[in-house]
């Protein structure tokens, strides 16, 4: 009965001091893990569907405005400048998405793949640091570049819905004093 509850106590230790061989770095990169999911919610948070319609409603617009004038006065250009402030800000953002997307992916399963070899006592304490800064680096600019890509965008997408009447009301007088109307 000794033997077997030695044998038992034995046993704990082992795995109880396997476990904690790495406790500080597998905080670590659960630190990481965090910070990305933070990332994600901050890009999923944005109403796709409404920041790719009003960057589609921006490319038409646009192209409407080339088509039927190319003066404006300058009521008119400060009123379609201030309606299109966010419109470099959309672009980026339509632009960017699916890679933001494919990179967070990415970078998940390198921190659970990181976190499995910490477990397993796969790394070195030695080694270590130099993948932990590789990682830190990656996530920390994919945070910024999100965070500059996603920051802004509900205002601009707000401002063009609450405007676009009175953009809507701006075209129709274009559309009417264009020399194409036969004038």
């Amino acid at each position: 009965m000794k033997k077997y509850l030695v044998g038992i106590i034995v046993v704990s230790l082992v795995l109880g001091a396997c476990t904690q061989v790495n406790e500080k770095e597998i905080g670590e990169v659960d630190g990481l893990i965090n910070i990305l999911g933070e990332t994600e919610k901050t890009l999923l948070s944005v109403d796709t569907s409404r920041a790719f319609s009003a960057k589609r409603q921006i490319a038409q617009d646009l192209m409407l405005i080339e088509s039927t004038t190319d003066t404006l006065d300058k009521e008119t250009a400060f009123k379609l400048g201030d309606y299109y402030a966010g419109k470099k800000r959309l672009i980026r953002f339509s632009f960017n998405y699916a890679s933001f997307i494919s990179t967070i992916n990415v970078r998940k399963n390198q921190l659970a793949n990181l976190k499995q070899d910490l477990t397993n006592g796969l790394i070195t304490k030695e080694k270590f640091p130099s993948y932990y800064q590789e990682e830190q680096a990656a996530v920390l600019e994919l945070n910024t570049k999100v965070n500059k890509s996603v920051g802004g965008i509900e205002v601009a997408i707000q401002k063009m819905e609450l405007d676009r009447d009175e953009i809507l009301q701006i075209f129709e007088a274009l559309k009417k004093d264009s020399p194409q109307n036969g004038e």
